[in-house]
């Protein structure tokens, strides 16, 4: 269950804490691994986070993954989603701490889809970064998808702005102009 403005708040807390400590890009590779293990792991995430585990108990979980792995002031701050019976926040947090980085060095994320694969066609994802980041001026990440439903073109999701050149969208706009 999302509770995006508890999660903003203590995310926000981390983010000022990590600039100020200038190690924004540690934290959210902490966040990273920890989001990254509970959700390679389905049984691990199942008894994390079940809520009649006991919080000792999910701080020995995180004791022994992560103690030695992770920035002391990430091991702080997921001893205190403990605390605060929070842990369930942990994925939240870490997509709004990624959007706060992200902000922080002007960098946007692109969600691509095509109709094909273009994963191996860096010439393709090339120009498709360039174009994207003239356009927006800013840095811009590429996170390619297939969706079958496209008969051919790019379809590009940059937050919630829709950059649409579909085969499907351009013969519709072709049809309303002949009608």
């Amino acid at each position: 269950m999302k509770n995006t403005v508890v999660s903003s708040r203590y995310t926000e807390a981390l983010f000022n804490i990590a600039k100020e400590k200038n190690f924004v890009t540690k934290i959210q590779s902490d966040l990273k691994l920890i989001s990254d293990t509970f959700l390679d792991n389905a049984d691990l995430n199942k008894f994390f986070f079940n809520p009649i585990v006991s919080i000792d108990d999910k701080k020995e979980i995180i004791e022994k993954l992560f103690k030695n792995n992770i920035d002391s002031v990430t091991f702080s701050f997921i001893n205190l989603l403990l605390d605060k019976k929070r842990e369930g926040n942990i994925f939240e947090i870490k997509e709004i701490f990624d959007k706060m980085v992200n902000n922080l060095f002007s960098k946007v994320i692109a969600e691509v889809y095509t109709a094909i694969d273009i994963d191996n066609n860096k010439e393709i994802i090339n120009q498709l970064k360039n174009k994207l980041s003239s356009y927006l001026d800013k840095e811009v990440e590429i996170k390619t998808f297939v969706d079958e439903n496209i008969l051919g073109g790019v379809l590009v999701k940059i937050g919630d702005r829709i950059i649409d050149g579909t085969i499907r969208t351009q013969l519709e706009n072709i049809s309303k102009i002949l009608n």
